[in-house]
């Protein structure tokens, strides 16, 4: 017997409320955690959400899983959600949610699917805080647990899309007649992540030909057309002791004017023509230079006047122009 008197429900619903505030935190505390080691390692994701369920939620869920005693069994009450570009990357947001708290439980909704069902997939931890999280700021959340899911922007489609057909939890409910057409959806869906895996995959190799040429023969390497993926490999090839970073690196692409950069020999021109201004600037601002776009930002910032004007927008605190010009070369160096 589980819990149905309106008496107990009642009872539940306060305990919850009293709690409630610390589950939010809970699950703030390790959205933080895993946004900053995402970060750190780079990997693209779309935004990190978290939550604690809802009152009414808690109570249904209750009610509907016979639950003996809800507060002990319900699992979810913070929950954190992962939604990942590429499902290769999942293993990766895997490993950190292993190393960063005291896995409980950890499921792969896949495993659960067969051969031949299409469904609802994610993988899912609960967790609790470990022994690093220490001191008055973790009182009150140790104990505590929060389930974290993991899924990419295609299976997090789905799980909407399905949950809003109500046919999240059971394909069976799904009338015979439509159940082709549900499996179909499905179907499209793994087919695109897989696309997907595989333009990246193929893109990855062909930045790596790229930067190939660049080690055997530059003059050829400098020759080729400015594009995004060029670019890239240019940087890369230029600033190959620091990290790449995708989203800045998208940022500067879009904002360079093709008409003036040709070939990746014009951005050479300018990243040898700020050289020592770019340096001076880096030993100021140390961790402004993270990336070897960083590098290649700064470097346009010095010497194309209409990108610096977008430079100061996006940077409006930042201006060292004037106070570095004058190691910037008048004209760019020709190899």
């Amino acid at each position: 017997m589980g819990v149905k008197s309106e008496e107990n429900l009642s009872e539940y619903a306060a305990k919850y409320r009293e709690l409630r505030p610390r589950y939010e935190k809970l699950a703030n505390e390790i959205h933080f955690a895993i946004n900053e080691k995402l970060e750190s390692e780079r990997i693209p994701i779309a935004p990190v959400t978290y939550r604690a369920k809802d009152v009414e939620k808690f109570l249904e869920k209750s009610v509907r899983k016979s639950y003996k005693d809800p507060l002990k069994e319900t699992e979810d009450l913070a929950g954190v959600r992962v939604v990942c570009l590429y499902e290769s990357d999942l293993q990766k947001v895997g490993e950190i949610i292993r190393s960063e708290f005291t896995v409980i439980k950890e499921e792969d909704k896949r495993d659960g699917l067969g051969t031949d069902k299409m469904g609802y997939q994610d993988k899912q931890f609960i967790v609790e805080l470990g022994n690093g999280y220490s001191g008055p700021h973790y009182d009150g959340l140790h104990g505590l647990k929060c389930e974290i899911q993991v899924r990419t922007v295609l299976q997090d489609a789905w799980a909407i899309i399905s949950h809003h057909l109500e046919y999240k939890k059971d394909e069976d409910s799904i009338p015979e007649k439509l159940r082709r057409d549900f499996n179909s959806v499905a179907s499209l869906l793994e087919i695109a992540q897989d696309v997907v895996e595989n333009f990246r995959e193929k893109r990855g190799g062909y930045v790596g030909e790229l930067l190939q040429i660049g080690d055997s023969d530059m003059s050829s390497f400098l020759r080729l057309p400015v594009n995004y993926d060029t670019l890239e490999a240019y940087t890369r090839w230029k600033f190959p002791d620091f990290k790449f970073n995708m989203s800045l690196h998208a940022d500067l692409a879009s904002t360079l004017e093709r008409s003036k950069y040709k070939s990746l020999q014009d951005i050479d021109d300018i990243v040898m023509a700020a050289e020592k201004a770019v340096w001076e600037l880096c030993l100021e601002k140390p961790k402004d230079f993270k990336s070897g776009t960083n590098f290649l930002g700064a470097s346009l910032f010095f010497v194309d006047k209409k990108f610096r004007g977008w430079f100061s927008r996006a940077y409006p605190d930042v201006d060292y122009f004037e106070k570095y010009k004058h190691l910037v070369k008048t004209k760019p160096a020709k190899k």
